[in-house]
């Protein structure tokens, strides 16, 4: 019997040894908004990735490079075998496409060029705060967060964006593949590379 508990002793002690600690229901909260503050204040960063964007009739996918800086953006698409090539810049005040065949298209603002060249809306402007897994400025309809604090799904701005992979990025989780989805619109990024710092290319 001594023997008998002593095991189970032991076998208790090395249970406790090996359970990861989880964070308390009512500490997830303040652990994203840590989280959405650190990341807000996060100027520089570039992914390289694959994007892909469906509307149910048309759609199309290809390898993508986001750049972003304290003032500017950078995104550059270019789908399979080289097809559908273009660059998306954007700084203060003006959004310009430049596409493979030399065309350029100018706007006031990246959503409004977006918009004019697909259709239909793609919140550019939110998908920059999206795909570092947080919410965008401005609130958040409803967000569902996992043991650690990082969103499993967030809805805004009618769209409802679900995330099922994070990568570590030094002391950081960043997401790793993401979908936004509205109605029959659909986003979708798989992101290979995280680079975070002045200069991040």
């Amino acid at each position: 019997m001594i023997r008998a508990g002593r095991l189970c002793l032991l076998l208790a002690v090395a249970g406790c040894s090996v359970t990861p600690s989880v964070p308390p229901p009512e500490n997830l909260e303040s652990i994203y908004h840590d989280r959405a503050q650190r990341l807000h204040g996060l100027d520089d960063w570039a992914l390289l990735g694959r994007l892909s964007i469906d509307d149910s009739h048309d759609g199309g996918s290809g390898r993508l490079h986001w750049q972003r800086s304290a003032n500017e953006m950078q995104l550059d698409f270019r789908g399979s075998l080289g097809q559908g090539a273009w660059r998306l810049r954007v700084g203060p005040g003006q959004a310009r496409l430049e596409r493979g065949d030399g065309s350029v298209t100018a706007a006031e603002s990246i959503d409004e060029l977006v918009q004019a060249e697909m259709g239909w809306s793609v919140p550019v402007e939110a998908l920059r705060w999206w795909v570092l897994g947080v919410a965008a400025p401005g609130g958040d309809d409803a967000l569902e967060l996992d043991a650690r604090g990082r969103p499993i799904a967030l809805a805004q701005l009618g769209w409802t964006v679900r995330y099922d992979r994070y990568l570590p990025v030094g002391d950081l989780q960043l997401p790793g593949r993401l979908e936004a989805t509205r109605g029959s619109y659909r986003v979708r990024l798989a992101v290979k590379r995280w680079t975070l710092g002045a200069g991040a290319q």
